[in-house]
């Protein structure tokens, strides 16, 4: 058929499967590493690294996500993103966000408001 295949004899098959294993004469893994304590001593932490400014709604593989429906939907109300889908700069919602943080003061302060209308009323009575 062409094909040339190599075969053992059998007594040699037979001696290959019956041969004792031999163990390593190196060290174990563990006995030749140096010990946890030993490897962080050598960490320098003083070291403070200021990491990339990350974008997530620009990052390629999160890209499908942000095409989801509900997931742009959310962005919207969230005033991240317009209608179109386009990106919004924290710079160009900066006069919407300041009415909104008003807005949420004020309505604090309401509360804060009624609740102490409610504290003299029940002292009244």
């Amino acid at each position: 058929n062409g094909h040339m295949t190599t075969q053992l004899s059998p007594r040699r098959a037979s001696a290959r499967q019956h041969a004792p294993m031999r163990r390593s004469t190196t060290n174990t893994r563990r006995s030749s590493h140096k010990s946890l304590p030993q490897m962080e001593g050598g960490w320098n932490t003083d070291v403070v690294y200021a990491l990339a400014a990350y974008d997530p709604l620009v990052d390629v593989s999160l890209r499908g996500h942000f095409q989801n429906k509900r997931v742009r939907r959310n962005l919207y109300d969230a005033g991240l993103v317009d209608r179109q889908g386009r990106i919004l700069k924290a710079e160009q919602n900066k006069g919407k966000l300041a009415i909104i943080e008003q807005e949420f003061a004020q309505a604090e302060r309401a509360e804060v408001q009624r609740a102490q209308v409610d504290v003299a009323e029940r002292q009244r009575l």
